[in-house]
């Protein structure tokens, strides 16, 4: 095998499993495992995600008895990969036709990069409805004003994230995992590159803003104070760190409108 897909699920629809599991099964580029790891689900997704490794020998099925997050189900995936590369997909979400074709030889040709990300089209239950694109190289500074990386769309080097202690499984850190695990990797001398291409399909719908629990936006305020210290972002990321409290009250397309219009400046103080 070239490289391994690693996912956690909880619970999530049976449609929009349906919806993952064949973007990833239809890639142009075959010659990986899927190791996914369900998380303490209910019967008829543990069912389902067995009928999905019986029907494909490339799937490889994990099993938590009961629900311990998705940073515990991610080290699982990590653990038992036998590749060296890692290409993330979250159970909501979709990978474009052609994303593995485009990552993987990418990051084979560049091991200075211990992350590997893409740009982003958003959709909800209409279609696609707008994009993210994120700095081509993702600096330091970019993690204040918000994650410069989607955590379903990256790929990453099994041996740097092993070597760096793979996810943080706290309780604090869960619905920032990738916040604590990116800044962590970059705190420590590791880098990252952004192909500036919608390579990723990320669900924002009513029911993304749902699931940001305004005590999650707690937990993130302080990751990031400590990764921000981490990085050397303080005093001045301070407002960045209060941030989520008041981001919790904005509605998701305004959120996104504002990442985007960032994002644009930084890619034109590149050019």
């Amino acid at each position: 095998m070239r490289f391994t897909v690693i996912t956690g699920v909880y619970n999530e629809g049976l449609d929009r499993l349906q919806e993952a599991a064949d973007s990833v099964l239809s890639q142009s580029l075959q010659d990986f495992e899927w190791i996914i790891c369900d998380d303490g689900s209910e019967q008829a997704v543990h069912s389902f995600l067995e009928e999905l490794a019986g029907r494909d020998q490339r799937i490889r099925l994990l099993t938590n008895p009961v629900n311990r997050g998705l940073a515990f189900s991610l080290n699982r995936c990590v653990k038992a990969a036998t590749t060296a590369l890692l290409l993330r997909q979250d159970t909501d979400d979709r990978s474009a036709p052609g994303r593995f074709e485009r990552l993987v030889p990418f990051m084979e040709q560049h091991p200075q990069y211990a992350l590997v990300s893409s740009n982003i089209t958003l959709f909800d239950e209409k279609g696609a409805w707008g994009k993210m694109a994120y700095p081509e190289y993702p600096e330091k500074r970019d993690f204040l004003f918000c994650l410069p990386f989607m955590h379903g769309a990256v790929g990453l080097r099994r041996e740097a994230l092993i070597r760096h202690g793979g996810y943080c499984t706290g309780k604090r850190t869960r619905r920032c995992e990738d916040l604590e695990l990116f800044s962590r990797l970059y705190a420590l001398g590791e880098k990252g590159y952004t192909i500036q291409e919608e390579l990723y399909e990320y669900r924002e719908d009513a029911a993304a803003g749902r699931k940001r629990k305004y005590r999650y936006r707690v937990d993130e305020a302080c990751i990031k104070w400590r990764a921000f210290r981490s990085l050397g972002l303080l005093p001045r990321g301070i407002p960045y760190v209060v941030k989520p409290l008041a981001v919790g009250l904005l509605p998701p397309a305004l959120l996104n409108r504002l990442k985007d219009r960032y994002y644009k400046r930084r890619r034109n103080q590149e050019e």
